[in-house]
């Protein structure tokens, strides 16, 4: 009797279609979740051991060729990515972020090095007096969701990447300080 329609309110559908780049951002937003979510687990001597786990390991683990595909697919929007959240650090940290885990949760080196690529364009937005320069100027919103995602990143980093780590430290730092 009840068939189910789905309603958008008035305010979603006079919105225009969402870009390119709106699609890959909010592809890397997602997956970012994902990758700190298996990143977590797998640093859980719990998850990885436990007897309790072991139904979840394995469906985990039939899901890693979508999680590849996922990643593979979020690799080859890196140009459109780059160009469309330039402006945005709290998004670079984002797609960081997604680059980072899941590169490490499938052993993708190359995923690895374009996490290090989008955590130097966001550092590059930092002004001097310590926030991301969003767009045209500050935002404390965004710079309190930038920060908080670079800290994400900075844990979920190698501790051979000694170098990108200080960094991602003293900007993260300075930039908490000052919101």
């Amino acid at each position: 009797d009840c068939l189910f329609r789905l309603i958008q309110p008035r305010s979603l559908s006079q919105l225009p279609p969402a870009s390119y780049v709106d699609l890959a951002s909010g592809a890397a937003f997602f997956l970012s979740s994902l990758g700190v979510c298996l990143s977590t687990m797998q640093e859980s001597r719990w998850f990885t051991t436990s007897t309790e786990a072991r139904p979840y390991r394995e469906r985990i683990e039939q899901l890693r060729p979508s999680i590849t595909l996922a990643l593979q697919m979020l690799m080859r929007k890196r140009d459109i990515l780059l160009r469309g959240d330039a402006q945005a650090p709290n998004r670079l940290f984002f797609d960081a972020l997604a680059y980072q885990t899941l590169g490490t949760y499938v052993n993708n080196t190359e995923a690895q090095t374009l996490a290090t690529q989008f955590i130097e364009a966001a550092l590059a937005l930092q002004v001097s007096e310590g926030y991301f320069k969003e767009g045209t100027g500050y935002d404390s919103s965004y710079q309190g969701v930038g920060v908080s995602v670079g800290w994400n990143v900075y844990l979920t980093l190698p501790t051979n990447q000694n170098i990108l780590r200080e960094l991602l430290w003293k900007a993260l730092s300075c930039g908490t300080s000052w919101q």
